[in-house]
């Protein structure tokens, strides 16, 4: 008797465990798919959304109309990035090999170019062996209804035309787990009550207006002659609330413009930016130059607002014009002709023992100078890791003397995120211009 009653319970135990394992099985096979398919969108660094997509019509290189509500493929990889952004630089190799692995796999990528500057856009293009589809938002407008307020932004579509992920910042994109996405059935993704919330704080919309004010030294300059103008855009509050475009300034046809190079400083805790820019008459007369416009937004996305500066009248005169050609004719020419003889000899000497010494002078002072002005346009694109970090290396590759101390405040910003305060940055501007300064004489 003994015997069977051991015998039953030990049957009944195997049956039990068996009940057990299939109602584990059950609800393990029964789990929601979109529980994996949002762990698949978080391993490629997307947040996961759900949102609607809108379409959009833009140019591409060739100047043709891309209609994306016309791609036909099931995935989309939706970027947006600048040609002086250098994140954007580093990520356009990893996605150029995502396009050559995946394009006839059922993704497309369309890069969406914010550059402003189209013929800039097109020479930085020249040389880049790029194949996927590259679009110009020179307005803004499709950036700035994407929300995309830094740069790089990156979207995922899905092949039922919903954004189902978003991401900043530069990204390496895994292979495997894109090749596994692809091969996602549209019907297991995940449904919107089972996404995760999106951050949802957002800079404030009403900022005060900067304001413009143009420098030009004098009230009467030589014709023929390169003058320097600057624009001064004070910007009060914080500055990474603020999504700035370059200054427009309108010019009569008879004014050449040259290229425009940027600063930053702050004063009495209020941010300045500086634009420089040289500007030429060949014809006497009075020219009103402006009115300066900027436009700018809220990073939360509050519209494009405008504040403008009316310009000035400047004369531009020439000089000789004061002298009677009769009269100084001769001596000028006499005089001319002794100059252009000596400076020739001298020139010629001089140039044998120095003309390589100074072009890789000129070369170097030429690529920190660009190389500073990308940094620069790291801050006005938000990344102030990027911006803190690019200054202090800048900053120890011009100052031996200070490599120790930099090195450990780089070290900080890159494993510590410890950003320095808006003081120290501004300090390390001023520092590099100096030594810009002090390599050009």
């Amino acid at each position: 008797m003994l015997c069977k009653i051991i015998g039953k319970t030990k049957e009944t135990s195997e049956i039990s465990n068996l009940i057990t394992t299939l109602v584990t099985l059950f609800i393990l096979t029964c789990k929601p798919a979109f529980a994996s398919q949002e762990s698949l969108i978080q391993s490629l660094g997307f947040h996961p959304t759900n949102v609607s997509f809108q379409d959009f019509s833009l140019k591409d290189r060739q100047g043709q109309l891309y209609d994306i509500s016309k791609e036909q493929s099931p995935w989309i990889l939706l970027t947006f990035w600048a040609s002086w952004c250098g994140p954007c630089k580093m990520e356009l190799p990893a996605l150029e090999n995502l396009h050559q692995t995946f394009k006839d796999k059922g993704l497309k990528i369309v890069a969406i170019s914010v550059d402003e500057n189209s013929s800039a856009l097109a020479a930085f293009l020249s040389n880049k062996n790029l194949t996927y589809t590259i679009l110009h938002d020179q307005s803004a407008q499709i950036s700035s209804r994407y929300q995309a307020f830094s740069i790089p932004t990156s979207y995922l579509i899905s092949p039922n035309r919903q954004i189902v992920g978003a991401a900043q910042g530069f990204h390496q994109w895994p292979m495997a787990s894109v090749a596994q996405l692809l091969e996602v059935d549209p019907k297991d993704l995940p449904a919107q009550d089972h996404v995760a919330a999106a951050p949802t704080s957002k800079p404030p919309t009403d900022l005060p207006p900067p304001s413009l004010e143009l420098e030009f030294g004098q009230t009467e300059l030589e014709v023929g002659e390169n003058h320097e103008f600057k624009i001064r855009v004070h910007v009060p509050g914080d500055l990474r609330q603020y999504l700035l475009k370059s200054p427009r300034i309108t010019l009569p046809t008879e004014v050449t413009r040259g290229e425009i190079a940027l600063a930053s400083q702050s004063k009495n805790g209020i941010a300045e930016l500086i634009y420089s820019f040289p500007i030429m008459v060949q014809k006497e007369g009075k020219y009103f130059i402006g009115p300066v416009e900027l436009a700018y937004e809220s990073r939360a996305g509050s519209g494009e607002q405008i504040t403008r500066f009316p310009g000035a009248e400047i004369a531009f005169v020439s000089h000789q014009a004061l002298f009677n050609p009769k009269l100084i004719l001769p001596i000028c020419g006499l005089l001319l002709f002794f100059l252009l003889t000596l400076s020739f000899f001298h020139k010629r000497r001089v140039n044998l023992r120095h003309k390589w010494t100074n072009q890789q002078r000129q070369t170097d002072k030429e690529l920190i100078r660009e190389k500073f002005h990308d940094i620069q346009k790291q801050r006005l694109a938000g990344r102030y890791h990027e911006y803190s970090d690019g200054l202090l290396t800048l900053l120890c590759e011009l100052d031996p003397n200070q490599r120790d101390t930099l090195a450990k405040l780089s070290e900080e910003v890159r494993y510590g995120h410890k950003l320095p305060n808006e003081s120290q940055l501004h300090g390390f501007e001023r520092q590099i211009e100096q030594l810009l300064s002090i390599s050009t004489h």
